[in-house]
């Protein structure tokens, strides 16, 4: 399977194929998406709408990442994913502490990678 990615803003469109005929998505239960492994980043910004639509796209046998900061704004659309999920205290969840800086030509170098990367 090869890599793709995509950001947040736009995996509904391009990675979950919004269909405006049916107004639905091509990836759902019944068509689900070609991957082993699913990283969303970001996904404080990710509402409850955006993220229920993914996860029925997301094959039974695939791993899901989930990526984010719970200390930056949350989604303008409803509901708080990220801080649901982590209070619910059903998924093993990593809090970092330190800060690590990138080196700046490191930063020129991880500019093409999007927010949102997807193994397919």
């Amino acid at each position: 399977m090869d890599p793709v990615s995509c950001s947040h803003r736009d995996f509904s469109n391009s990675l979950l194929e919004f269909d405006p005929t049916s107004m639905g998505f091509v990836h759902n239960h019944t068509n689900p998406l070609r991957a082993d492994l699913v990283v969303v980043d970001e996904v404080s910004m990710v509402d409850v709408v955006l993220m229920a639509q993914l996860l029925r796209a997301i094959p039974e046998n695939a791993a899901v990442l989930l990526v984010g900061d719970v200390d930056q704004l949350p989604s303008v659309g409803p509901g708080s994913v990220l801080v649901d999920i982590i209070a619910s205290e059903r998924i093993p969840t990593v809090r970092l502490t330190e800060i690590f800086q990138i080196p700046p030509d490191l930063v020129v170098k991880l500019q093409p990678i999007d927010i949102v990367e997807f193994i397919l």
